[in-house]
């Protein structure tokens, strides 16, 4: 069996977006990542911003829907991620890793990496990355998964994996934490 590649994963953007729905439907809290994000970053509106692993780009259409007025651009390996983040009006999507970001040093004054590091084979050099490309006194959102969300799912793939006689997946999912309450932890800056 191979595995597939992190290209090859996300050509369609659907998968994803079907993983995003089920975190929506079975977390144990009413947990909106993306709003806790924009409330922690306490953005003026006017900042250079990119999302590292934009995927679906959901979460810079609604920086644009709040009327963010800066650059705003979307970095992903995956092709339907770049072209995603490239049609959103005023939007820019690069197709590049985060290992090597196609900017200048000091290049944006904010940069959000939500859900994404766990994909790579070297997240220490992406987090160097991350900080060539943000200017002095800039932002760094860095919002990883964490063993213990989505115990709802957890517990549905047990029931699941009972009901056909499966041993029941062990270190993938435990229970829920509400990561609002981290807010001050997931914010660096520089």
């Amino acid at each position: 069996m191979t595995t597939p590649s992190l290209t090859s994963e996300y050509a369609n953007l659907e998968p994803l977006r079907t993983r995003i729905r089920t975190h929506r439907l079975y977390s144990e809290t009413d947990d909106d990542v993306n709003t806790s994000v924009i409330d922690a970053l306490r953005l003026a509106g006017s900042e250079h911003l990119i999302d590292i692993g934009c995927g679906t780009s959901e979460f810079l259409a609604l920086l644009a829907e709040r009327g963010h007025a800066g650059q705003l651009c979307g970095l992903d390996a995956s092709h339907s991620a770049a072209s995603a983040a490239a049609r959103l009006p005023g939007a820019v999507g690069i197709r590049a890793t985060a290992q090597q970001i196609p900017a200048r040093d000091g290049t944006w004054d904010c940069l959000t990496a939500r859900h994404m590091l766990y994909h790579l084979d070297d997240p220490l050099r992406a987090l160097r990355e991350f900080r060539r490309v943000v200017r002095c006194g800039g932002t760094v959102c860095v919002v990883v998964n964490h063993a213990r969300a989505c115990a709802r799912t957890r517990d549905l793939v047990a029931a699941v994996s009972a009901r056909y006689g499966f041993r029941e997946p062990t270190g993938m999912l435990n229970p829920t934490v509400d990561s609002r309450a981290a807010r001050r932890r997931m914010i660096t800056r520089w």
